[in-house]
């Protein structure tokens, strides 16, 4: 997960406007993919973690996750990689 490109994809909008709909977001993500620094010298998946928390998105972090990209249906969106 790499915080520029949660904003550059607007994903970050997406999901404030959806949980100022009401809705609940869960995201699991592996904690050691993106390790690498950004400003401030926190790492990728704190940065990520700081922009969900304040925005009410809850991250769970699963070591060895492996993921791809596929839409379930109206109700849910799983995001594998």
């Amino acid at each position: 997960m790499i915080a520029a490109t949660i904003e550059r994809v607007g994903l970050h909008a997406a999901f404030e406007a959806a949980i100022r709909r009401g809705a609940e977001i869960d995201v699991y993500a592996d904690p050691f993919i993106n390790m690498g620094k950004v400003a401030g010298g926190i790492t990728q998946m704190e940065a990520v973690e700081k922009i969900f928390s304040q925005i009410g998105v809850q991250l769970h972090k699963l070591p060895k996750l492996h993921s791809k990209i596929v839409t379930i249906d109206s109700d849910v969106l799983c995001i594998r990689r």
